[in-house]
């Protein structure tokens, strides 16, 4: 791996030029080679492609007015990238990323972009993790959420304390009942992924509002620690 530092012609880069990934850490700038998986063997990530192509034949099969509208939604709705600028998603990708979240939560698919904003997230967040007599849970308020809302928590475990950039890392552990009080327990959910937790593990939780009737989440709060294990 070999670092960099940026010049005049380019400021700040991010992604993928062919088979070289561009990318950033707390040691700054970096260049490495990428690697392309052959295979996707996992459960999961096959149910993503699955998720990804049922949106892709559901936006082909709209009509143009409604594509039109979807364009005009993004328009106003303007997203920020991983450098931090405000760009406009293209119509068929807002479509594709609101409807696989909406199919991954259980909620019905929607040809109609939004009406309403986000929502508003969540005003605190804090954990225990406590995987032996004690519990194993998030709090957060405001609680009980709304008749329409979902909690969409993501999640990492690592061994090392020192792992704090977690962009590409975070994948969805619980998406919860609409109405969801706080006290999520998440162990089980978290172990289904990542294997039985061991104590001095670190856990990092990132914890959303999500609208069943939309697709759209709130800006995430996180929260991490380490496990422990106490006696009865």
């Amino acid at each position: 791996m070999a670092i960099f530092t940026p010049g005049p012609m380019a400021g700040v880069i991010s992604g993928r030029v062919g088979s070289v990934v561009f990318s950033h850490n707390k040691g700054g700038p970096y260049v490495r080679n990428g690697t392309i998986p052959t295979k996707l063997s996992h459960e999961r990530a096959v149910a993503v492609r699955t998720r990804l192509t049922q949106a892709s034949q559901q936006w082909q099969a709209l009509t143009d007015a409604q594509r039109a509208s979807w364009k005009s939604w993004c328009q106003v709705n303007t997203v920020t990238n991983r450098l931090g600028h405000q760009v406009t998603m293209p119509a068929n990708a807002a479509f594709v990323m609101l409807n696989t979240r909406l199919v991954q939560a259980g909620d019905s698919p929607i040809d109609e972009p939004p009406v309403t904003v986000s929502p508003e997230g969540l005003t605190s967040l804090s954990g225990s993790w406590d995987i032996g007599a004690g519990d194993f849970a998030i709090t957060f308020a405001p609680t009980p959420l709304g008749a329409t809302e979902r909690l969409w928590c993501r999640a990492w475990v690592t061994d090392s304390a020192a792992i704090t950039y977690l962009r590409n890392r975070l994948v969805v552990v619980k998406i919860t009942d609409v109405e969801e009080a706080t006290g999520t327990d998440l162990q089980a959910s978290i172990e289904a992924i990542f294997g039985t937790l061991g104590v001095d593990e670190t856990v990092h939780v990132e914890a959303s509002i999500f609208d069943t009737l939309s697709g759209q989440v709130s800006a995430p709060l996180r929260v991490h620690g380490l496990v422990e294990e106490s006696e009865v």
